[in-house]
């Protein structure tokens, strides 16, 4: 199962980024992606895209600034090439 963490910008807060922990071959690693949510007209839910305006500029670096700094801190360690005991517990 994946660990997903979010963050939106304060400035602007229908700008976020989306930081999951997965599992692969060679152990965990961490994926992100960038959010824009908005409300259609009528709609009772949000909706999600992955395209910016320049508008959104500021805040998508405020949230890239963010997800590097939660992946330096919590970046899952690297299994040695060396130890296939380890990586078969993966």
């Amino acid at each position: 199962m994946s660990k997903k963490t979010y963050y939106w910008d304060q400035s602007k807060r229908n700008i976020g980024v989306c930081v999951t922990e997965r599992q692969g071959p060679k152990g965990a690693f961490l994926t992100f992606e960038l959010l824009r949510s908005y409300r259609r007209p009528g709609a009772d839910k949000n909706s999600y895209a992955h395209s910016f305006t320049d508008e959104h500029a500021e805040a998508v670096g405020n949230v890239i600034t963010w997800a590097l700094n939660y992946i330096r801190e919590n970046r899952p360690p690297e299994i040695p090439e060396d130890a296939p005991e380890l990586k078969a517990a993966v």
